[in-house]
């Protein structure tokens, strides 16, 4: 069996917050549960927003929960380097090849992926089961803007693939941007990783997840008092079960966790539940 390789790949454009920290929890554990490797990758494309101070953030983050990487822009890899802005030369050397092959065009000096009329477009997803598109529905995809720079689909899925991630864990809102993804991976003839979307963490009044509802920055709750273990059991439980258990440690966690175990309804923060959970840590 080939060994497992999942990634994080946060956006140095804010600290780490909770959904953040829940994607790469659960990529973790993946990794752990298996003995495979947990990539930690840097999507710094946005020069203007990214920052040397949020990636620092991400790191004390990711380290105060507990969660360390085999592989990142820190620590090096046989697969770097781990920033996307050390990646472009790659990037643009990939959508040239798909210009000479006549699967992508020219407008301006933007590069632009021609979508296949009359296919539809199916994965199998570990939480959601079996999803379809009609490539119809989707427009070209520019793949390189006229700035240089990689677009967010196209720049993951060249990344996945030379950095041999073949498990994409990551949030439900990433569902639409999959058909693309595959289609640039059947333009070249790659492997496709296997996927798992994760169910959406809302609020007790069942809106996307905001400051209002508790939704922090990771190390917020540091300052608050409020303990890694408890923070990271918390996390665990939204959106995955095991039986009617709530308390878990790092070990148990890595134990029992499965795919099979995540729901597909969104899971609500419940800022009470973690206070509990603090204090029986405490």
């Amino acid at each position: 069996m080939e060994e497992v390789r999942v990634r994080f790949a946060p956006s140095p454009t804010g600290a780490l917050h909770i959904g953040g920290a829940h994607t790469a929890l659960f990529n973790w554990l993946w990794a752990e549960k298996h003995g495979g490797s947990f990539v930690l990758r840097i999507e710094d494309t946005d020069r203007e927003r990214s920052t040397q101070a949020y990636e620092d953030t991400i790191y004390a983050g990711l380290r105060w929960l507990g969660l360390d990487w085999d592989e990142g822009p820190d620590c090096g890899g046989p697969y770097g380097p781990y920033r996307q802005s050390e990646r472009l030369k790659l990037y643009i050397e990939c959508a040239e090849d798909l210009v000479s092959r006549g699967l992508a065009y020219r407008d301006g000096a933007a590069i632009i992926f021609k979508i296949p009329q009359g296919e539809t477009i199916s994965f199998e997803d570990a939480v959601y089961g079996t999803i379809s598109v009609k490539s119809e529905t989707l427009k070209d995809q520019v793949l390189i803007k006229s700035d240089g720079t990689p677009t967010y689909n196209y720049a993951v899925v060249i990344d996945d693939h030379h950095m041999a991630i073949n498990w994409v864990i990551r949030g439900e809102d990433h569902i639409a941007n999959t058909p693309k993804q595959i289609l640039f991976y059947k333009a070249f003839g790659w492997e496709l990783p296997h996927f798992a979307h994760l169910p959406m963490i809302l609020g007790k009044d069942k809106k996307k997840l905001s400051k209002r509802h508790g939704a922090l920055s990771v190390m917020e709750y540091e300052k608050m008092g409020y303990l890694p273990e408890a923070v990271l059991n918390y996390l665990a439980r939204l959106g995955w079960s095991h039986g009617d258990q709530e308390i878990f440690s790092r070990d148990e966690l890595v134990a029992c966790f499965s795919t099979e175990n995540l729901g597909n309804s969104p899971a609500v923060f419940d800022t009470q539940k973690l206070e509990w959970l603090n204090a029986h840590y405490i």
